[in-house]
């Protein structure tokens, strides 16, 4: 493999606190302000950033040196490495800090820079989206350096504060569209992060998206982003298919394999599906105010335990009835009800299968 890497499916950090940083395109004096020796750049070029979890069709990597290869699933990729997808094509990444990233038909994505210290989980990611349909969640580095992560797309720089989010990439004078969606979380409760997203060329404030289907759609690098508006799945469906969201690895930092409901502590990928499955199916078991596996029963409407023979509470109070734990810690990030009136029965406990990861 180019670099002296070997193929691999998966990667992750050597455990020393090496920091890994970008020699793409550095000239001695910018690599010398990285404070490492020349010798420690040359082996942070050949250090795998990421590797390729799952393709689709005909993708391939262009190297920082000009070499173009074939993608197929295990292939590390590298700082500098330039991503091109085919028509019909996709593909489906994961990075040392455990971000997922999956590209779409036709895109093109450039690799800038990862800088990352596993032992504190910290360091810098920066990705330039040229085109095409995009999706990702973010790792441990949008978590414990809210401006380290950054992606940015001809017309717009994207801050992320960790979070799920789908996008298209075009040139100046075409739609750029970037849109908030739920993740879940080791408890198999939805939550949203955050992004904020600026003009390139414009002295006007960034754009926040904090919101599930939370949408800004973009044609300028000169104009201030416009109003945030919200988008339906019907429209997210619209906009973006569904082969990006499809082949979108699951993230590791949503919690360990094999602890969830399907695994048995190995961490295999099939485990990892079959979890996120069940996760859903306690969702939606969670509606009903149940316990995944209180073998069927469900409370009884006065609120009590199953077999409780005390009285019945007249007031049912503000909280989810039984002894179940409800569907999540508020309104706004359960499988219910989204952030506006007529947004729940879009983005209820149907969204996952239909934009989650097959």
């Amino acid at each position: 493999m180019p670099h002296g890497a070997e193929k691999h499916g998966h990667v992750g950090g050597d455990g020393d606190g090496q920091v890994i940083d970008s020699v793409s395109g550095s000239d001695p004096a910018v690599a010398g302000e990285s404070g490492l020796p020349a010798v420690d750049l040359a082996q942070a070029a050949a250090e795998a950033i990421g590797s390729v979890e799952a393709t689709d069709g005909s993708v391939e990597v262009v190297r920082p040196d000009g070499t173009r290869l074939a993608l197929t699933e295990g292939d590390p990729l590298f700082q500098g490495d330039t991503i091109e997808t085919g028509p019909g094509a996709a593909i489906g990444v994961i990075f040392l800090d455990d971000t997922t990233f999956s590209l779409g038909a036709e895109g093109q994505v450039v690799l800038d820079e990862m800088i990352y210290d596993p032992g504190t989980e910290t360091g810098v990611f920066h990705a330039n989206m040229v085109r095409g349909v995009f999706s990702f969640v973010s790792g441990q580095i949008a978590k414990t350096a809210p401006e380290g992560m950054t992606v940015t797309t001809p017309v717009a720089a994207i801050g992320i504060r960790g979070t799920k989010l789908v996008g298209k990439a075009a040139e100046e004078g075409s739609e750029n569209t970037f849109t908030m969606l739920p993740e879940t979380n080791a408890q198999g409760v939805q939550t949203v992060g955050e992004v904020t997203i600026a003009a390139h060329n414009s002295n006007a404030p960034p754009v926040v998206l904090n919101s599930i289907g939370a949408t800004v759609q973009m044609t300028s690098s000169f104009a201030p982003p416009p109003p945030v508006v919200v988008f339906s799945q019907a429209q997210i469906q619209q906009s973006f298919g569904s082969a990006v969201l499809s082949i979108l690895p699951p993230s590791p930092a949503a919690g360990p394999a094999g602890e969830g409901p399907a695994g048995d502590g190995e961490g295999e990928d099939e485990e990892e599906g079959e979890g996120e499955e069940e996760e859903e199916d306690e969702e939606e078991l969670a509606e009903d105010g149940g316990e995944v596996g209180d073998g069927g029963e469900e409370p009884p409407e006065d609120g009590g335990e199953i077999g409780d023979a005390g009285p019945a509470p007249v007031d049912h109070g503000p909280g989810p009835f039984g002894p179940g734990p409800g569907p999540g810690p508020g309104p706004d990030f359960g499988p219910g009800p989204g952030p506006g009136p007529d947004f729940g029965p879009d983005f209820g406990p149907d969204f996952g299968p239909d934009f989650g990861p097959d």
